[in-house]
């Protein structure tokens, strides 16, 4: 969760505000002792709409920038270095990217999911 923090406020630094236009909303509304969330809406307006005709309780209570990283940026919030982030992409073994041309970029979601495949409770062989 912290590193999806970080990832988060990178989108919010690099862009300088968030892009409402490529934002995701959620909508979240209790069920007994626990909350629920909904699939994510790309229109603000379908997002509301929602939480005013579903579940009672419901409100839109976040909004998740949607951006790409580049190889630096992704290789900062990893903790190694954009070079040996590249050795992955080219060996394989490194998370998820997508190519635009000639550019890389990386979708913090694949990040995170490739950040939490890795987590290990013992040392030793695989």
């Amino acid at each position: 969760m912290e590193r999806l923090k970080s990832i988060r406020e990178l989108n919010h630094s690099r862009t300088g505000k968030h892009n409402r236009q490529l934002a995701r909303h959620f909508v979240v509304w209790p069920e007994g002792e626990t909350m629920q969330c909904s699939e994510p809406f790309w229109d603000r307006k379908e997002a509301t709409e929602y939480a005013r005709t579903g579940p009672p309780g419901a409100t839109v209570v976040c909004e998740v920038p949607f951006a790409l990283v580049d190889t630096d940026e992704a290789a900062r919030v990893l903790g190694m270095s954009p070079r040996y982030l590249e050795t992955l992409r080219g060996r394989g073994g490194g998370p998820p990217f997508v190519k635009i041309g000639r550019s890389v970029r990386y979708q913090p979601e694949e990040i995170d999911k490739w950040i939490k495949a890795r987590v290990q409770w013992i040392t030793g062989d695989d």
